[in-house]
């Protein structure tokens, strides 16, 4: 399936103790790290495609945005729920 677990070349482990990424499980969809940031992120192609196939009605899906709650109101994509703390998933 094209939204298997990600492959063991794209962790989402990240590197120091400051990110909360490190309490939840690894991504279901392929990563990249953000080479700026260090972060892992799901790509835009892959998001575009996960979103077709739910408009398509081929897939249910929900939309997790967990930047910064002021990233989020900054723009974020239609139907996104903003859950910044890991204690809130």
């Amino acid at each position: 399936s094209a939204l298997a677990h990600a492959a063991s070349d794209n962790s989402t482990e990240v590197q120091g103790g400051f990110s909360p990424l490190q309490e939840g499980p690894p991504s279901m969809l392929p990563c990249e790290i953000d080479r700026d940031h260090g972060l892992p992120h799901v790509t835009p192609e892959v998001t575009a495609r996960v979103l077709s196939q739910c408009a398509a009605g081929t897939l249910r899906a929900h939309v997790i945005d967990c930047r910064y709650p002021h990233e989020y109101h900054g723009g974020h994509i239609r139907g996104a729920v903003n859950v910044f703390a890991p204690a809130d998933l």
